[in-house]
């Protein structure tokens, strides 16, 4: 089950901004189940072509794409422009074919209780809205479409240092363009599904195919603005220059959003799969030119630990530990599973930095080996619970891990009564939300929230004893 990364039956564009449109947005509504009504909308989708005089500009923008990263179309981009509204009439179709409100709904109840959501938060299904929205490739119809407005501006606009309207175009739409051409040679639709059912293996994928697309954005810009004007560098060197000065911009900042209406655990994974990855792309192609890059597709990184901490992938590999979670079939009279995943090194930074400062929350995730997590809800729907297994490096770092948590669990419910407490190993508290229960054993680190006591002892001796943990090979 996907649970925080978008659907991926589509890549898309910001114009105005020049990166993805964020995922999901928080929303007020009437009721926890109330849906917004555009979803009810049952009028079919208007298509049409493109022109003649549009088709010939971005047959210049394939030919660029095509030199540049060293790579031929085997077939014609197909290509269809639709309005606004029938952008958001698409999606909401592909949305719903993948499980639709019942998984949205799903899924916001396990974000609040992970603390990643605010209790009165509602989401909007991912991307819905279409506001800035240029364009999308869509790698399950093969099909580039193009927001109708967007063509108008291609051919009415006049961006700054006098572009042309090939160039105009070049700036919004090259980036969908990148990704029809991997898609033709990489299938990127096998190569998402191929890492589907974990959260944070999709993640990085995700990256690599953003990250690279975003790469070339910029090298178009810079291809242009250079012809532009002589004080403008050289192409290549801003994205260069980027990379140098910061090092690696993996380590994107995760202590405030754009907007007090986007929660961090939207914002801060939208940023992370458009910039973390260029690092370890522009690194590989410096390796080894395109042919390196081409590899990623090949062997690309399993988890958004390697590209937080791209010598983990370029050098000697840490790959992740699949944790599984065994069943626990005591718990099906009052319970039903709702949602597990894995969460990964970045969600757990910003899980942490929800509660904890940027520093604490970043120290107490580096480490992290592996991890899955299941929320259930009891079934007269009062009630939610948490069970969590994570693995480290090091004991240390589990240590780490646990002594934050510790001071996550004070500030996520300052109301508790501490019922057990051996230092360094195991500590519980009753809340009005069920019982609080964190161990460590060796360099594993148990996490439940919300259990009824009763069943508390089921649940760790299940976890403790059945949990199954697979090694990763290089």
């Amino acid at each position: 089950m996907r649970i925080f990364a978008a659907p991926m039956f589509v890549f898309s564009l910001l114009a105005l901004f020049g990166c993805a449109s964020l995922q999901t947005e928080e929303k007020a509504t009437s009721s926890l189940d109330g849906k917004p009504a555009f979803l009810s909308s049952k009028e079919g989708v208007k298509r049409e072509t493109v022109s003649a005089d549009v088709e010939k500009i971005l047959k210049k923008l394939e030919k660029w794409v095509e030199e540049t990263r060293n790579l031929k179309f085997k077939t014609p981009v197909e290509k269809q422009i639709l309005s606004s509204e029938e952008m958001t009439k698409l999606r909401v179709e592909a949305w719903q074919n993948e499980g639709g409100w019942d998984q949205s709904r799903n899924n916001r109840k396990a974000l609040v209780k992970l603390g990643l959501l605010g209790k009165g938060a509602e989401l909007i299904p991912p991307n819905f809205t279409s506001t800035h929205l240029a364009g999308i490739y869509d790698y399950e119809t093969k099909q580039l479409y193009l927001i109708r407005e967007t063509i108008q501006a291609i051919q009415d606009h006049r961006p700054k240092f006098q572009m042309s309207r090939e160039e105009a175009a070049g700036e919004i739409v090259i980036h969908e363009l990148i990704h029809a051409l991997q898609d033709q040679h990489f299938n990127l639709k096998a190569f998402m599904e191929a890492r589907g059912g974990n959260n944070d293996r999709l993640l990085a994928a995700q990256t690599i195919v953003e990250s690279e697309a975003r790469l070339l954005q910029n090298e178009y810009r810079d291809w242009i603005l250079y012809r532009r004007s002589f004080l403008y560098p050289i192409p290549g060197e801003a994205t260069r220059t980027f990379l140098v000065h910061h090092n690696n911009p993996a380590l994107i900042p995760v202590e405030r959003s754009p907007s007090s209406r986007i929660s961090r655990v939207r914002w801060v994974p939208t940023l992370f799969k458009y910039q973390s990855g260029l690092f370890l792309i522009h690194k590989l192609y410096r390796q080894g030119g395109w042919e390196k890059v081409n590899a990623l597709y090949r062997d690309p990184p399993q988890s958004t630990e390697q590209i937080l901490h791209p010598e983990k992938f370029l050098q000697e590999r840490d790959g992740p530990t699949d944790v599984r979670l065994p069943e626990i079939p005591d718990l099906d009279a009052k319970w039903r599973p709702i949602w597990t995943d894995t969460t990964g090194e970045l969600y757990l930074s910003i899980l942490l930095r929800e509660f904890l400062s940027v520093d604490e929350a970043r120290l107490a995730s580096e480490g992290w080996d592996g991890d899955q997590i299941r929320v259930y809800e009891k079934r007269d729907g009062s009630r939610t619970l948490s069970v969590g297994m994570t693995i480290w490096d090091s004991e240390k770092d589990a240590k780490e891990f646990l002594v934050a948590y510790l001071h996550l669990i004070e500030k996520k419910f300052p109301q508790r009564t501490l019922k057990e407490f051996m230092p360094e190993q195991r500590v519980s508290w009753e809340t009005s939300e069920g019982m609080i229960y964190l161990e460590q054993r060796g360099d594993k680190v148990l996490l439940v929230e919300g259990a009824d006591q009763e069943d508390l002892s089921t649940i760790l001796e299940t976890v403790w004893e059945k949990t199954g943990f697979i090694i990763e090979k290089p």
